[in-house]
C-alpha cells in the first residue's frame, strides 16, 4: 500500500519560494492538502496536489486548540487517513502529531529524500536557499544532514 503524503501550508509555500515544489510530485506523484491548508497557501496549485477535507471537525478544533488551523486540518487529516505521513517543520505541530502516532518528515528529511532518490545532487546550495529565506534550522543539523546525504555518493 502507497504512503498517503499530506502537506501542511509552509512546507509548500517554502519549496515554493526556493523554486523546489515540484519535488514533492517528484518523491510521491501525489499529495493531499486541506480545503484550509489550501487557503492559507493562497496561489493555484498544480494538479498533483488533492483537496481532501477532515470529516471529524471535533477533532480538528481540538487540535486548533494548540496549533494553528493548517497543521490542525493536517494532522486531523492524517488520522483518518490510514498509512499516511505529514510534512510537517514547527516544532509544536511534531510534537501533537508524534503523540497522536502520525509519521513525519519536515523539509530536510525531503531533501534528504530528493538525494538519496537522484532526484537532486546538492543539497548544500538548497540549505542556503533555505536559510536566505528565513527557514531556521541549526548548523548541527546542517552538518548531520550534509554528512548522512554525503555517504551516499548519489
Amino acid at each position: 500500500m502507497q504512503e498517503i503524503i499530506i502537506a501542511d501550508t509552509s512546507c509548500l509555500i517554502t519549496l515554493t519560494r526556493i523554486g523546489e515544489l515540484n519535488l514533492l510530485e517528484r518523491l510521491w506523484h501525489r499529495i493531499w492538502i486541506t480545503p484550509e491548508v489550501a487557503r492559507e497557501y493562497g496561489g493555484g496549485l498544480p494538479d498533483w496536489i488533492g483537496i481532501k477535507e477532515v470529516e471529524d471537525k471535533l477533532r480538528q478544533r481540538h487540535f486548533e486548540s494548540v496549533l494553528d488551523i493548517g497543521e490542525a486540518s493536517t494532522i486531523a487529516l492524517a488520522l483518518e487517513l490510514p498509512n499516511s505521513m505529514v510534512i510537517i517543520d514547527e516544532a509544536k505541530g511534531r510534537k501533537v502529531a508524534r503523540e497522536n502516532g502520525v509519521p513525519i518528515i519536515g523539509l530536510l528529511g525531503i531533501l534528504i529524500q530528493a538525494k538519496k532518490q537522484g532526484l537532486i545532487q546538492d543539497v548544500r546550495s538548497r540549505l542556503m536557499l533555505l536559510r536566505q529565506i528565513g527557514f531556521r534550522f541549526s548548523s548541527t543539523l546542517e552538518q548531520v544532514v550534509l554528512k548522512m546525504v554525503n555517504e551516499w555518493h548519489v
